[in-house]
């Protein structure tokens, strides 16, 4: 401001009221769904203990969630990559690919061939997974039993 010129608080009272009034008018138009999944995709973001089980044997994976990408890998040299979304209702629409390596025994049952398998599961399962017994997954190969244990946020 120049010498001789006068703030007028009224009116910049006036201004900064109004810019705030359009700022929870725009917060109030974007829909909850956004804030809901943003919350719900920040709890569900960390490290996974992924245990398995299915008719031929057991297995366990190491799992990272983050922002609606799942990657992972287990001890056989089997990798996991996939995305999970809101399906509404409490639950997650998961989508995963597989890819085993060549020779190996499955734990549904059967052996990969000599150049390995890759597979793709579609699945839903509750946004509360790590708090449920067991979770059931239904692929091409037969069904497995996961407990998702979860070690630690991505933050810590």
């Amino acid at each position: 401001m120049g010498q001789g010129d006068t703030l007028d608080v009224g009116r910049l009272a006036d201004h900064q009221s109004h810019d705030l009034r359009q700022g929870i008018s725009q917060l109030r138009r974007q829909p909850q769904h956004d804030f809901e999944v943003s919350i719900m995709t920040d709890a569900l973001n960390g490290f996974y203990a992924a245990y398995l089980s299915g008719k031929a044997g057991q297995g366990f994976a190491m799992l990272v969630f983050r922002n609606g990408k799942i990657v992972g890998a287990g001890p056989l040299g089997e990798s996991f990559d996939g995305q999970y979304t809101d399906a509404g209702g409490d639950m997650l629409t998961v989508s995963v690919t597989t890819k085993a390596p060549a020779n190996v025994a499955l734990i549904q049952g059967g052996m990969t061939g000599p150049d390995g398998e890759i597979y793709t599961s579609n699945f839903q399962i509750p946004n509360n997974f790590s708090s449920q017994n067991f979770i059931r997954i239904e692929t091409h190969r037969g069904p497995i039993n996961v407990k998702l244990v979860k070690i630690r946020n991505l933050n810590d």
